[in-house]
């Protein structure tokens, strides 16, 4: 909370451009579910709601614990409020939304009629199989 993604400082000017322009986050979409992470929150049920936390896409970096407190809706929130407390703004005081988030520009939802995320895991029996895009510095063994 101290730190930005970036490693820069947290400040008031950050807490009030990231509140200016970032008010809304797409909380759910096909590539998994963005609320809670059942390491974050181990007393919800439903915190484990499609999630995909191997790693990043091709998986050259693997997920790590420590990492997840800053990918999550529910810790976004809190961290919020105790901003607002230190600033006087939060900057994570914003809409939600959910959405398909594809990139085939076809509209298959449905799941009888689903393309796909991407034209890389459209229609094959693997799609759904970890890393979602292939490369040299994969690290899980079989991908």
């Amino acid at each position: 909370m101290d730190k930005t993604y970036a490693g820069g400082r947290v400040d008031k000017n950050y807490v009030e451009l990231r509140a200016k322009w970032e008010p809304l986050y797409e909380v759910t979409q096909i590539k998994g579910d963005g609320e809670a992470h059942p390491f974050l929150s181990p007393d919800d049920e439903y915190a484990d709601y499609e999630t995909w936390d191997k790693g990043n896409l091709d998986l050259s970096v693997l997920k790590k614990d420590e990492m997840l407190q800053g990918e999550y809706l529910r810790e976004a929130l809190k961290n919020g409020l105790k901003l607002q407390k230190k600033f006087g703004m939060n900057p994570y005081k914003f809409g939600l939304v959910g959405a398909t988030d594809t990139h085939t520009s076809l509209s298959t939802a449905e799941e009888e009629n689903f393309f796909g995320k991407s034209t890389s895991v459209e229609p094959n029996k693997h799609r759904i199989e970890p890393p979602f895009v292939k490369s040299k510095l994969a690290t899980i063994e079989g991908y």
